[in-house]
């Protein structure tokens, strides 16, 4: 970004783009009355090239069939039997509230990322035209500034992606969430730094 720009704020905003790939929502009042928190990939799959959202995994508290706090992953999207995992009673207790405030921490990440971005090319073109004095030189100056936010955006998806199929590989459902967002946070950076490094 900018060199004018804080460097801590700039690792920031990298930071919050990346959390918000868009990949991955949080439901703790679906249908399914057994679970406190859902996981649900808004690109679940794909029908008549349409995006059908799948739910990745669930915690789930006791029920028919199953006597004990459970994890629960998407046999279907994984190709593999439901292990059915046990966990502690507390993370089924705790997972409406957790989801609850995941949620609310989200949009306002998500605010707050867009207004970092906005504010980090418009103080760039504002400094650029005080010191010039030109028009064309305080919007290619935008340009400039608006590229590695551009770019860390466009990485965020990918990233999300091939992240999400390492973490498959180790442990689906919750490592299909984690790595997809380890993935999304590395791109974001990387593509930040390439981009921030070509234009200068």
């Amino acid at each position: 970004m900018s060199d004018d720009f804080p460097e801590y704020l700039d690792y920031l905003t990298d930071c919050i783009n990346g959390l918000n790939s868009g990949k991955y929502r949080i439901l703790t009042d679906g249908n399914y009355s057994a679970s406190s928190l859902i996981v649900i990939d808004n690109f679940g799959k794909i029908k008549n090239g349409k995006c059908i959202p799948e739910w990745v995994f669930r915690l789930d508290k006791p029920h028919k069939g199953c006597n004990y706090s459970h994890l629960n992953i998407n046999s279907k999207m994984f190709g593999i039997p439901d292990p059915h995992t046990p966990i502690p009673d507390w993370m089924v207790k705790y997972g409406k509230t957790f989801g609850k405030g995941a949620k609310v921490a989200g949009k306002l990440f998500s605010i707050v990322g867009i207004v970092a971005d906005i504010y980090n090319v418009c103080k760039s073109v504002v400094k650029d035209y005080r010191e010039n004095g030109s028009v064309e030189s305080a919007v290619a100056t935008g340009a400039k500034t608006a590229a590695p936010v551009v770019g860390s955006r466009m990485a965020c998806p990918a990233g999300a992606s091939a992240g999400a199929v390492i973490g498959t590989a180790i442990l689906p459902g919750v490592g299909t969430v984690v790595g997809s967002i380890c993935g999304s946070l590395l791109a974001t950076f990387a593509a930040d730094e390439i981009v921030h490094k070509s234009v200068h």
